[in-house]
């Protein structure tokens, strides 16, 4: 964590935002203090309880209000980064800012427009792509138009999760998207109001889609042998129950075998997960999970 802070602290290019680390002296004697914080935290202790947690987190805030100034919360979000990444590959933690889109994901549905939006070269928003059926698509939204405005304000400078936070909102309301999209090779303005709603986020995929629904797919890679095909692009809510539903489709129609797809799947619930497991494996520990006072469940 502390390595975290000290990388941040010395990342030149972060001087534009944060002013007083273009002060070279407040610079160096916070890295000289950081330093002397590491030098005390390293002395053997079996573990940090909340309490040490808390005093860290003052020395090095208060650190920062001496010499650099560097708000509070960027301290406390760069040393949390940082102490998560030596853990493993997988944990990490959920800042308030992205807990809504967090939510959406694990959930599996959310209220909005339905459109997946990217950056393009020059980062812009960009629609990556507007769901089958979705109001977006409904109301004339393309692959590659260009969001400019949401509500009549400029989206330059936005990033991904700004954006997601405007588009969305209460079910029934109205957001108004203006959109800059290539017609005839000229970039012409274009400008949408549509009306939110929920927008499902299907997880199970089949081989091919049959129609313009999210449930709409042809399930077989070789119906032939009666080889199925099902590829989970993450686990959320109703990942397990809609797997089941598959499988009992697939063998209506004389599944013999199943390729499952989990390449590029980031995870998601973790009783969801167990749930699939157990479509496949009958009995025995899928996983155990270790409390903070080492305490052992196992999930069968």
């Amino acid at each position: 964590g502390i390595e975290g802070v000290e990388t941040m602290v010395t990342t030149s290019d972060l001087a534009e935002t944060f002013t007083g680390l273009q002060d070279s002296m407040a610079k160096q004697a916070f890295l000289k203090n950081l330093d002397a914080i590491r030098q005390q935290w390293r002395q053997p202790k079996d573990r940090l309880d909340q309490r040490d947690l808390g005093r860290l987190m003052d020395e090095l805030t208060e650190l920062s209000e001496q010499t650099v100034g560097i708000p509070k919360e960027a301290v406390l979000h760069e040393f949390g980064n940082g102490a998560m990444t030596v853990l493993d590959d997988y944990s990490t933690i959920i800042w308030p800012d992205q807990v809504r889109r967090f939510e959406r994901n694990t959930q599996g549905e959310f209220v909005g427009i339905g459109v997946s939006i990217q950056y393009d070269e020059l980062m812009q928003i960009k629609v990556a792509t507007p769901l089958e059926g979705s109001p977006a698509q409904r109301a004339g939204v393309r692959t590659d138009d260009v969001i400019v405005s949401v509500n009549g304000d400029s989206t330059t400078g936005f990033t991904l999760d700004q954006a997601v936070d405007v588009i969305t909102g209460p079910k029934n309301t109205k957001v108004t998207i203006g959109v800059e999209r290539e017609e005839d090779g000229e970039t012409v303005g274009r400008e949408f109001t549509i009306v939110r709603s929920v927008i499902k986020l299907g997880s199970v995929k089949g081989w091919k889609r049959s129609g313009a629904g999210e449930d709409d797919w042809n399930w077989f890679v070789d119906p032939d042998s009666g080889i199925g095909y099902v590829r989970l692009s993450q686990f959320t809510a109703s990942t397990a129950e809609d797997l089941d539903l598959a499988i009992n489709e697939m063998t209506r129609q004389g599944l013999r075998g199943l390729v499952l797809d989990l390449r590029f799947n980031p995870g998601g619930l973790l009783d969801q997960a167990v749930d699939v497991v157990g479509e496949f494996v009958p009995s025995g520990v899928v996983v155990t999970t270790e409390d903070a006072n080492g305490a052992l469940t196992a999930t069968e």
